[in-house]
């Protein structure tokens, strides 16, 4: 198997901003927590402060345990050869430090509370501040500097791009949304391949053809550009993408890398300008809710899909990419469709995009519009009535293919009343 590798691309001078305060959280932490031990303050009399500093030393053996596996990088670090990691040493040096942070911070963080409880004063609790503000700053700059670092993909490693009106002069690329495999687009084709070259990649953990995991929305719209442009494509007519196809599109298009005349973003998750610590939980709730769907079979997806007419053989199709999915895909899915980076100032050359939501889902797309007018103002918003979140390609494939073919003429579209 190969080892998986990942790098980051930090500026010098952000990644300072992130070792140096990082740094002196865990010598914090390890401080106080040694002094506890060595002067033992009168909070240890409470029993429960005592197993919580017991307790502590946990997160403490798992920051040293990032220490030292980090200090091996010292020579790479200069040469800044520790841009780029395999996963397993990653993981064990800045993913460990990560977790060591967070766990600290919970435990210090308890035992001061528990310490207030019983009648001692905030000031008696040095050591236990010490550590919660040691433990935080781990947390928070470890943890930025082991966000930062993104899988990289093996040479030679490519999806599987099927490709329909091959001869046609105008390319049109379909990037179907989670949950569904790229024949999501099967009534769709048959419409368009006549007059328009039609790219239709399977993605990554959706592909039917070859094992593979759901990689990230910037990788994937990375992989999509390189295809192009090697196979002949340095401009493409249209983009479109559904849902967390959507998210690809976003980042295709902030890439900048093809020029692309229109881009149609249908239902599209934009990236969550919340904590990291708070996009956990978001994605956790996702991939609980799907490994739900997964258990749940058809009369739950019946219920989840009540807002379209889904006949039972639709239904059974998601019942089945469902239970095709890993569990890591996923888990990368939703983290990623949440959580992409975008680039740094964002130049967006596309000439026409469109935003297209369904009317009945405007509340929960509000904040992904509110994040399109910001950095895409340049878009048209499209409300669809009589129709529910991606169900224009199974459902109203012609609609779909009289949208795009509108977005592509720069046109106001016929279906949006």
């Amino acid at each position: 198997m190969k080892q998986e590798i990942y790098k980051t691309n930090i500026s010098d001078a952000r990644w300072y901003a992130y070792d140096v305060p990082g740094n002196l959280g865990w010598i914090a932490y390890l401080v106080g927590l040694i002094r506890i031990f060595v002067n033992r303050p009168a909070f240890l009399e409470i029993p429960a402060v005592l197993v919580l500093s017991v307790c502590a030393v946990l997160p403490a053996l798992l920051m040293l345990t990032g220490i030292g596996e980090l200090i091996h990088l010292i020579h790479e670090r200069i040469r800044k050869q520790d841009r780029i990691l395999p996963k397993w040493q990653l993981h064990l040096g800045f993913g460990a430090l990560t977790l060591g942070g967070l766990t600290g911070m919970i435990l210090s963080a308890a035992a001061i509370i528990v310490s207030i409880s019983h009648g001692m004063k905030l000031g008696a609790c040095g050591e236990l501040l010490t550590m919660s503000l040691g433990s935080l700053l781990c947390f928070v700059f470890a943890g930025l500097l082991y966000r930062g670092y993104k899988r990289q993909r093996p040479e030679g490693e490519t999806m599987t791009i099927h490709e329909f009106g091959k001869g046609n002069p105008r390319t049109v690329v379909l990037i179907h949304p989670s949950l569904v495999r790229w024949d999501y687009f099967e009534y769709v084709i048959p419409l368009m391949e006549q007059n328009y070259h039609l790219v239709i990649p399977a993605l990554p953990g959706y592909d039917p053809d070859r094992q593979s995991e759901f990689t990230s929305i910037e990788e994937i719209a990375d992989e999509l550009a390189d295809w192009l442009l090697a196979n002949g494509h340095p401009e493409i007519d249209c983009i479109y993408g559904c849902s967390m196809g959507g998210s690809i599109v976003i980042r295709f298009l902030a890439d900048g890398r093809v020029k692309t005349r229109s881009a149609v973003i249908d239902g599209g998750i934009t990236p969550y300008q919340l904590p990291w610590i708070a996009t956990r939980f978001i994605a956790l709730r996702d991939y609980l809710m799907i490994a739900m769907g997964k258990l749940g079979g058809i009369k739950l997806l019946e219920k989840a899909f009540a807002t379209d007419e889904y006949s039972a053989e639709d239904l059974q199709y998601i019942a089945d990419v469902l239970h095709s999915l890993s569990r890591k895909t996923i888990w990368r899915t939703f983290d990623s469709c949440n959580n992409y980076p975008m680039p740094e100032p964002m130049e967006i050359a596309c000439e026409h995009i469109e935003y297209w939501y369904a009317q009945a889902e405007a509340k929960e797309r509000a904040w992904d519009i509110a994040y399109v007018k910001k950095h895409f103002p340049q878009a048209a918003f499209r409300a669809l009535e009589n129709v529910g979140h991606g169900g224009l390609a199974p459902l109203q494939p012609e609609r779909l293919a009289a949208g795009l073919e509108s977005a592509m003429s720069h046109g106001l579209p016929e279906f949006d009343t």
